[in-house]
Order: structure tokens, then C-alpha cells, then sequence
């Protein structure tokens, strides 16, 4: 986290503090631009075992495994395997809200900010308002923007940042390219180079936000990536099955000890040599030894598989456990396992999960709060962002079997919308509660037309005469 005094913002005559934006773009690339790039390289399989050199005459296979890419897919796509849904507290229309953030295409934006703060230990978004006046949204590269901070206690955002290079029709840099966003405006900066930002030329804008539009969507408390922490263990992990395999070439070219004889060379008429007595071992893979003193034997090391095989074990089970992300081809993850003992095994997990909602919710709120003062001013009417309920579903297989005995069982017990939406494959429950009323109904028609009596009209004077004709009888 970038911290400055608010005070500091802007000089005496109103205008932003270009030195105060320098310093904070120098910290941000001292401190958290080499660490991003590391994470950046762990997760596009560019471990450190890529760099190891050996001498030539030794075996140097450099073999990386994808447990950081695997880490982040896990623990991201868990997090938001399905969109996150949105909903009204009151009966207010939120749909100017919702047609917004389908027009900025936010779970495509969302699953971007949930894989960078699984990387890198947050994510950036920046809102803006497109040539069409509508409010949009984008994932930035934290390696290339960043928000600071104000010093109060509540560490309100003091304004937003997003640099980058300026490239000529080459593709070469030729300057940098500063976009800072505070409340109310948004200033692009021009310059040759970072350290000459103080006097680059400036352009000012209005923005329609009415807030900081750049927001953080952090990791966790110390915005620390998924598999920051098991980055030695990963290393551990891949020098091991590295030399592994070294070992193994190793082996095959093991050297071979010959006692009591020498390899003769090939001489023709002219005492030229036409093969050395190596070469011809190797083609023809035979050796002849001139009497029963003579002996030959490889020298190798002697490698125990069983106990290399224990710590490659070892390792890996200490990266998923300490990473919280279950290894899910394991075979405790087996198909007839029950729903609890899934929930269980996924305990970690969602442990980890709960805390990345939480801070992942808190970026929702804040772009909420943008969206809903962009639109109130084109006259939508919408509620406060505390008054929306955001819903996050968990991307888990679901034992079918067992919520329809659940179902089943407390269908006297639950209300028919509650149980409706433990159904995984039930997606909008007032439809579902519509379509089921509408089939019972249908069937309740269906059974009075089967067994209804056929209606008679009644006429006064045919009973009238019935009843004479009775009377009759009777005397």
C-alpha cells in the first residue's frame, strides 16, 4: 500500500503535485513491480530452475513443473466459477445497473481481477465512460498501476495511477504515457522519462464519478499471491525431478571400468588408426577379454528411487497444504465420496476462499459506488450500493443424489422457493416457482374434468311433476 498526506495532493495554486506523483511511481517500481514480474514469471512457467547452469560434461535437464498456474486456476475459478449475482435488498428496478454491466462485460472483467490478485496479491480496475457516454470498466496490469492512499485511519483511496510507455510506429518507447485519477478529475501527463514527469506537459478532465475511479481489489490483508509463499517449495520441487532425470542420463552413461585389458585400436596396413577400440565397443556393443583375470564392470552411482520418490511426495503435499489448494487428482477426491466428506477435504480451501470474498467484495461495493453515481446522473433511479446483495456461488460439483433426498425430506418443512434454490441446475428460482404453479394448476384442471359430474339444470316444473307422480304411486 502507497500511503501520502492528502495535503500534499495539489500545490498553491490548485494544480496536481507532479513531484508527489513521481515519488509514487518510484516506489511503486522499487517495491512492487520486480515481485509482480517474479510472480508474473512463476505463473507463465519461467521458474528459477530455467536458469541453472552445470558444466557440459554434466547432464542439465531443467524440467518446471505449472503448480503456480495450477494454484491460481484452482483458487480463482473456485472463488468465481460462476458470475457473481446481484439483487436488491427493496423493490427497486436495478436495470440500468444490470444493462451497464452487461454493455462492460464485468464477469469477463471480474475473472481477469480474480486471477491477478491470485498472482500478484491484487488486482486493478479502472472505471470510465466510453465515446457513447456509458459507464465501462477494465482490468489494468498491476505491474503498471496502483492506487495511494490517504494517511487517516480509514486509508481513503487519494487517487489512482496508470503508467505506461509511449511507442513509436516501431513499437520502440520514446516517453511515458501518466494517467492519475483523483474525485473529480483525470489528468494525463506527457513526459520523456519517469524522473522528468515535473515538467511534462499536462491535460485536466472532468469525470463523472464522483470518487476515485481506480479501485484495488485485494488478495488478502497482505496482498500476497495464492503461491507467493510456496515459491521455495516449488523450486525445491523442480530441482529434484530435475536431477532425477540427470541422474538417470547419468546412469546410462556411466563409466565403464576394464581390469586386466586394454580396448585396441583398429590399424590398417599403413599404421593409421581407423577406429579407436572405444568407438568399436560402442557400434558393436561386445567386448572380448583375453583370459579369466580380466573383468569389466560400470561405475555408477547407486540411486534409491524409493526414497527420492518419498520426498517428491513430501514437497508436493507441503506446497498444496500450505497453499490451502487440494491436489484434486488425488484419490481422495473420488467420485462415490459424499458431500460432506467433499466438503471436508475442501476445507482449506474454502477457508481461503472466504477470505479472498471478502476483499474481493469490498472492490464490488467500490465499483458499485461508481456505476450508481455515473447513472443517477443520466437519471437513473438506483439504490445505495449497501442496499444491493452481491451472491457468490461456489464452482463445485454437486451430488444430485443427496440434495434431492434433502429436498424430499423437507418439503413440509422448508418453503418450496427455499428448496428451489438449493437445486444446482435451478437457475432463476422465481421463474422455476412460476412454471411449477402453472404444471400443478394444469394437473388440478386436468383431475376435476376426469371426475367432475356432468351438470344438470335444474327445472321447477319437471320436478314438480316427478313429485306428483310419486305421490301417486304411493296410494
Amino acid at each position: 500500500m502507497i500511503v501520502r498526506s492528502a495535503e500534499y495532493l495539489k500545490g498553491q495554486d490548485g494544480s496536481l503535485n507532479l513531484e508527489l506523483v513521481k515519488s509514487c511511481i518510484v516506489e511503486h517500481e522499487g517495491k512492487d513491480v520486480p515481485r509482480i514480474k517474479r510472480l508474473r514469471d512463476y505463473y507463465h512457467n519461467k521458474p528459477l530452475i530455467l536458469e541453472r547452469q552445470r558444466p557440459d560434461y554434466k547432464a542439465n535437464n531443467r524440467i518446471a513443473h505449472g503448480y503456480p498456474r495450477y494454484i491460481t486456476l484452482i483458487a480463482s475459478g473456485y472463488l468465481l466459477g460462476e458470475p457473481v449475482q446481484y439483487s436488491a435488498k427493496k423493490e427497486v428496478d436495478l436495470e440500468p445497473l444490470t444493462e451497464a454491466y452487461k454493455l462492460s462485460k464485468v464477469p469477463s472483467v471480474d475473472a481477469e481481477l480474480a486471477r491477478d490478485a491470485s498472482i500478484c496479491g491484487y488486482g486493478v480496475e479502472l472505471c470510465y465512460a466510453d465515446e457513447n457516454a456509458n459507464p465501462k470498466t477494465a482490468a489494468l496490469e498491476p505491474e503498471q498501476a496502483f492506487v495511494v492512499y490517504d494517511d487517516t485511519v480509514e486509508n481513503n483511496p487519494l487517487f489512482g495511477c496508470h503508467y505506461y510507455d509511449k511507442t513509436d510506429e516501431n513499437g520502440k518507447s520514446i516517453g511515458k504515457i501518466v494517467n492519475v485519477y483523483t474525485d473529480e478529475s483525470h489528468y494525463t501527463i506527457e513526459a520523456r522519462s519517469i524522473n522528468s514527469i515535473p515538467k511534462g506537459t499536462v491535460d485536466e478532465i472532468e469525470h463523472e464519478f464522483d470518487a476515485v475511479p481506480v479501485v484495488e481489489y485485494w488478495n488478502n490483508e497482505d496482498a500476497l499471491g495464492d503461491f507467493e509463499q510456496e515459491i521455495t517449495g516449488i523450486d525445491a520441487y523442480n530441482t529434484l525431478q530435475s536431477d532425477r532425470v540427470n541422474d538417470k542420463e547419468q546412469f546410462v552413461d556411466s563409466i565403464l571400468v576394464i581390469t586386466g585389458a586394454m580396448l585396441q585400436d583398429t590399424i590398417d596396413e599403413n599404421g593409421n588408426t581407423v577406429e579407436t577400440g572405444m568407438s568399436q565397443l560402442k557400434r558393436e556393443r561386445l567386448l572380448n577379454l583375453p583370459d579369466n583375470d580380466a573383468g569389466a564392470q560400470y561405475l555408477s552411482n547407486t540411486m534409491s528411487d524409493a526414497d527420492t520418490e518419498i520426498l517428491k511426495n513430501s514437497i508436493a503435499s507441503d506446497i498444496h497444504k500450505f497453499s490451502m489448494v487440494p491436489d484434486l487428482t488425488d484419490q481422495n477426491f473420488a467420485g462415490n465420496v459424499s458431500g460432506v466428506a467433499m466438503k471436508y477435504k475442501l476445507l482449506g480451501l474454502e477457508l481461503l476462499t472466504q477470505v479472498k470474498e471478502k476483499w474481493f467484495r469490498e472492490g464490488l461495493t467500490e465499483r458499485l459506488k461508481l456505476f450508481i453515481n455515473f447513472l443517477r446522473k443520466k437519471g437513473a433511479a438506483l439504490p445505495d450500493a449497501e442496499e444491493i446483495d452481491m451472491v457468490f456461488k461456489r464452482s463445485l460439483p454437486a451430488n444430485e443424489l443427496e440434495i434431492a433426498q434433502m429436498v424430499a425430506t423437507l418439503n413440509d418443512t422448508v418453503s418450496k422457493k427455499t428448496l428451489l434454490g438449493q437445486v444446482p441446475f435451478v437457475e432463476d428460482v422465481e421463474t422455476e416457482m412460476e412454471q411449477v404453479n402453472e404444471q400443478l394448476e394444469e394437473a388440478a384442471k386436468r383431475q376435476r374434468a376426469a371426475f367432475e359430474v356432468p351438470y344438470v339444470p335444474f327445472k321447477e316444473e319437471e320436478a314438480k311433476t316427478r313429485k306428483d307422480e310419486t305421490e301417486e304411486k304411493n296410494e
